[in-house]
């Protein structure tokens, strides 16, 4: 699987964590000042729910926006999965049925 480059919008409160994920996963995204970037973290209501290119930390996903985030931005499953469970974001709807 090929990893495109991408541009991620994170809020400065949560850039060193988001730096460091980046650097242990090896993916070469530039860090952006929300509302820039492909891929977007923005603070939000707890429980609020992730659309599109957009991340809640402690949120809620579907398995299959969290898996068209992984399509679009070129990278496995797995990826945005430790992305999701780093910003606390809950998946549901899951397509294998793992998370109701």
């Amino acid at each position: 699987m090929t990893i495109k480059s991408t541009t991620i919008g994170v809020p400065f409160a949560r850039r060193a964590v988001i730096e460091k994920f980046l650097q242990q996963e090896a993916l070469h995204w530039s860090v952006v000042d929300p509302p820039g970037g492909d891929l977007c973290i923005v603070e939000a209501p707890p429980k609020t729910e992730c659309s599109g290119l957009i991340l809640h930390p402690g949120g809620r996903i579907s398995c299959a926006v969290a898996l068209a985030i992984a399509e679009s931005c070129g990278l496995p499953g797995k990826t945005v999965g430790r992305l999701l469970n780093l910003l606390e974001i809950k998946v549901r709807d899951c397509q294998l049925g793992c998370f109701p």
